[in-house]
């Protein structure tokens, strides 16, 4: 059900523009260069506002612009130049970036430190216990290795622990199991 509905919000937008150039086509007499025209700025506005809300929503959450305006009885355009702003001044980026770059490397213990003294409640979006709870099966019948590092097979964990070496060496320009290495299979 998730999935249906940014299908049809998306849907919705792209139905608004093409009716509307329908619209000033038909009714207003304009031609299809005139009309794109007019359509411009939306479309401008659209590519440069996407990343940021898309950001802000990686980041704060989907609710939290509208709970934020409740609260303090400012508009959106406010809330988002406020959260720009913080960001920036306060050096978000990096730090974010810097606790990506320890996901499936730092202990737990040390991640939920983290997350307390930011005062967050986790820094994953989702505990890996939820995972198969969320696309309702079973968590038998779900891999979790990519999340975990915990590969059904021997030769997965080598695989995986190959990768874990060279994260960062510059060495392996391809995907670990396209590289040569000391791995054997039985045929």
């Amino acid at each position: 059900m998730f999935r249906v509905i940014p299908f049809l919000i998306s849907f919705m937008i792209s139905a608004i523009g093409f009716f509307m150039t329908l619209y000033q086509q038909n009714v207003h007499g304009f031609s299809a260069v005139r009309t794109g025209l007019a359509l411009l700025p939306m479309v401008i506005s659209m590519m440069v506002l996407s990343p940021i809300g898309g950001t802000m929503i990686n980041r704060v959450g989907p609710t939290f612009v509208h709970r934020l305006g409740e609260i303090t009885g400012t508009t959106p355009p406010q809330i988002v130049r406020a959260y720009l702003a913080a960001r920036e001044v306060f050096g978000l980026v990096p730090l974010w970036q810097q606790i990506e770059a320890l996901d499936s490397k730092a202990p737990d213990e040390v991640q939920a430190e983290m997350a307390d003294i930011l005062g967050a409640n986790s820094l994953r979006y989702l505990p890996v216990e939820s995972i198969a709870r969320a696309i309702k099966k079973e968590p038998s019948q779900l891999c979790q290795a990519c999340i975990t590092g915990k590969y059904p097979t021997p030769f997965g964990q080598e695989l995986y622990q190959i990768a874990l070496n060279n994260v960062g060496k510059g060495e392996c320009p391809n995907r670990t199991y396209e590289v040569q290495h000391s791995l054997t299979f039985a045929e």
